[in-house]
Parts: structure tokens; sequence; C-alpha cells
């Protein structure tokens, strides 16, 4: 038993220690700090794109843990978690950064796959916006020679390719792609109308994309006249549109003689 001395000795450090780790504030006081925090974090533009990545990943959390029967939960909730960041009113350089917010499924092979192809199809139409909006409609459709593509040549070339490859390959909607009509154009659209259309269509791949099942993935199907798996498909699609959206930029940057800014984190800061 100890004795009533070291009894008499531990209680200050205890009641110490219990002090400083639950400081006693008043109820009213801590409400006033919490709310002093909270608008703080709204009225910062670093902080509340913060507030918002923590939220999302608490939701990436807890979806998962939702009892619906898991076909259910990994495709349909990770389309609704995708719309929802989708939408928040940040830039786009932020708003289609490929950082996934849908729920991991057990870290099968096939999750991560099909999330990867979402959050690489995400980032590419972000940074096709962005060059969008700084190009006039006739710098869209300039080209150097015949030879050559424009912008919105190639952005009606990615809508068809998307829907021929995924809503009708995948999914199996009815394929009227007219291939070569979309290297024909020149200037019918305007790139708002252009763009819509494309982040329309990729969209709608999105949400055919997150609820892809393991069969379809594996099964053999013709598309543009090959057989092809589902994963070739998707591979296919994600590549081809890197492919683009890379030709895209690069106009961009010859006809604005600007810096995008795609990795403005990456650059060290200013002297």
């Amino acid at each position: 038993m100890p004795s009533s001395h070291s009894v008499r000795c531990s209680a200050p450090d205890a009641l110490r220690r219990h002090i400083v780790q639950r400081p006693i504030i008043p109820r009213r006081l801590r409400a006033v700090h919490w709310i002093a925090i909270i608008r703080t974090i709204r009225h910062h533009p670093v902080l509340r794109i913060i507030g918002k990545c923590l939220a999302r990943s608490l939701f990436d959390h807890i979806a998962p843990r939702i009892v619906l029967p898991s076909r259910i939960r990994n495709s349909v909730v990770r389309v609704e978690t995708s719309r929802l960041v989708h939408h928040l009113p940040l830039p786009a350089v932020i708003r289609h950064c490929p950082v996934s917010v849908s729920p991991r499924t057990g870290g099968r092979v096939e999750s991560l796959l099909l999330d990867s192809a979402i959050d690489s199809l995400r980032q590419f139409i972000g940074r096709i916006e962005t060059c969008f909006k700084k190009l006039t409609d006739d710098q869209i459709w300039s080209r150097g020679s015949d030879s050559q593509n424009a912008a919105g040549n190639l952005a009606l070339h990615l809508t068809g390719n998307v829907r021929q490859w995924i809503i009708c390959g995948l999914a199996g909607h009815e394929d009227k792609r007219i291939r070569h009509l979309e290297f024909d154009a020149r200037g019918e659209q305007s790139g708002a109308a252009l763009f819509a259309k494309l982040s329309e269509t990729v969209e709608e791949a999105i949400n055919i994309i997150a609820g892809l099942t393991t069969e379809q993935l594996i099964t053999v199907r013709e598309i543009q006249g090959d057989q092809v798996s589902g994963v070739h498909a998707l591979l296919h699609v994600v590549e081809h549109f890197a492919q683009h959206t890379g030709q895209i930029i690069l106009l961009t940057k010859a006809l604005t003689g600007e810096d995008l800014g795609f990795y403005w984190h990456l650059n060290p800061p200013p002297a």
C-alpha cells in the first residue's frame, strides 16, 4: 500500500496533468472559440480548401461503412461523391486535381483501376477547360495547315472517342459515331459549346466507369472493329485522352504565349 506521503506528493501532479489536458473553459467561451475558428476557415481561401479536403476525407472514411449491398455501395456512393467534389466552387486546376475522392473497396485491383481512370479523366477535362477559357473561338479553330488539327477538332474527336469506347462499347448504347466528321469540322461550333458537350460526355462516361464490375472488365467485345476487353477499352480511353489533352495544351501555349500554371505548386518560391 502506498504511503500517505507518496499520495500527497503525486496528487498535485495528477491534478496538474488533468487541468492541462482538459482545460476548464466555460461552455459559452468554447462556443465562441469554435465560431471564430469556423469563420477564419470560411474566409481564408487556403484554409477553406483544406477544410473541404478534410471533410471529403471524412466522407471517404464513413461512406464504405454505410449499410448497403456492396455492389451498390461501391458504385453509387463513388459516383455521388465524385459529383459532389466536381461541383465544388473551386478553380478548375484544383477541382479536377488527380486526388481520388471515391471510397476504396478493400484495395481490389479493379477498384484502384477504376478510381485511377476517373481521376485522370477529371484532371484532363480540367486542363482542357483552362485552355478553352484562354482561347477565342477563332484561336480554337485555327490551324497551321490543312494537315493539322485545331483544338476544336480535338475536342470533337475526344467526345466521339469517349462515347464510342465507354458509353457505347462498355455500356451498350447504340454507336452512331462518324469519325471523319470530327476532323472535317471548320468552326461550326463555339468553344463554349464544344467544351460543354465534351464535359457532358466525360461525366456520363465517369458514371459508367464507376459502376463497372469485374465481369465487365474482363469481357471481350468488339469496339471500332477490334476485339478488346473492358480493361483494354478503359486504358485506351485514358491514354488517348491524355495524348490529345497534351496537344491542346501545346496549341494553347503557342497561341497565347502564357504559362498555364498546372504545376504552380512545384515551382520554387519567389526570391
